[in-house]
């Protein structure tokens, strides 16, 4: 009994760094998506920052807002996403989940 426990447990938290590895691209697309339409300084690490449910404090933007030679905009995000202990909040694994997204720049 004690190791099923361990095993849906185990199994919970592969979920959740899962989903936030999803949430990671979803922020990365937003923050795209706010470069490529000519926002102002900022504005498409705030818009990945307030895309997702992540703890915007952990998420790190990195924004290329001027366009590459074809005309796209590319933003890259990190986020490390930590396994804890269940009852505790002792870090006992932490991965740094990545994301890329470009779009075309639709600025003036």
């Amino acid at each position: 009994m004690i190791l099923l426990s361990i095993l849906f447990l185990l199994l919970l938290q592969v979920g959740l760094v899962a989903r936030d590895q999803v949430l990671v691209t979803q922020a990365a697309r937003e923050g795209a998506r706010a470069a490529a339409v000519d926002p102002p300084p900022g504005a498409a690490a705030a818009a990945a920052a307030h895309a997702t449910s992540l703890a915007p404090q952990r998420l790190s933007t990195v924004v290329n807002a001027r366009p590459d030679r074809e005309g796209f905009v590319t933003v890259d995000v990190r986020y490390p996403s930590r396994i804890v202990m269940p009852g505790s909040n002792r870090v006992l694994l932490e991965f740094d989940l990545k994301a890329r997204a470009s779009m075309r720049f639709e600025g003036r």
